[in-house]
């Protein structure tokens, strides 16, 4: 029974594996290649597949590698574009001149089904304390604003004002002369009447002295 003939299958064993095949049937003047009925051709054939396959393997890794670092800035670029751009939106948005068609003109409101006047709920993004007040920014879309309810125990909530256009400022002093943790919640307004949902509950140390 003939032996199976081995070839190696990883790809870094496979110069190694031809090289050695070369010299060992080149060593001593050919006399393993004549042996064999070897031809110079073969031979040659032989040493171009030893000294090709590093080179091509060598360059699979670069373009693998540029690939790779291609791939990743195209994913930091994509995401800086993003940042970016919604942060400007963001900034224009809050101008006393935009409004739902501007955006719609932009590209950058979509039509979307009516909004849900039971369900629908305000979505704070971001609370900034300040040494004379708290910053409160919330996403307006459709509604023509919010009420805001205030609250020191997180429990019993207060309506504190209402607010036509983010950010609410809240700029009551302390009670008392300590630090206290402020909780906020909003409530979307459709004219003067409060309408949906309340928002999830934001917190905020504040210390506004008097």
């Amino acid at each position: 029974m003939a032996e199976a003939i081995y070839y190696p299958e990883k790809e870094g064993d496979v110069a190694p594996y031809t090289s050695n095949l070369v010299v060992k049937l080149t060593d001593n003047g050919n006399q393993l290649a004549n042996l064999l009925g070897i031809t110079p051709a073969e031979i040659t054939t032989l040493q171009q597949i030893a000294s090709g396959i590093p080179a091509k393997i060598n360059a699979a890794k670069a373009a693998e590698d540029t690939a790779k670092g291609l791939t990743a800035d195209k994913q930091v670029t994509l995401v800086d574009a993003r940042s970016t751009t919604i942060n400007m939106l963001q900034i224009w948005s809050r101008n006393a001149n935009w409004n739902y068609q501007i955006g719609r003109g932009l590209g950058v409101y979509i039509e979307r089904t009516p909004v849900d006047l039971s369900t629908v709920k305000p979505r704070i993004t971001d609370v900034d304390v300040h040494p004379d007040m708290v910053i409160v920014e919330w996403v307006r879309g459709r509604m023509d604003g919010v009420a805001v309810y205030g609250s020191l125990d997180g429990l019993v909530f207060h309506l504190i004002g209402k607010d036509l256009k983010s950010p609410w400022e809240d700029k009551t002093p302390n009670q008392g002369p300590n630090a206290e943790t402020r909780h906020y919640k909003l409530r979307y307004l459709k004219g003067d009447v409060e309408v949906g949902l309340f928002s999830d509950i934001v917190t905020a140390l504040v210390n506004i002295p008097r």
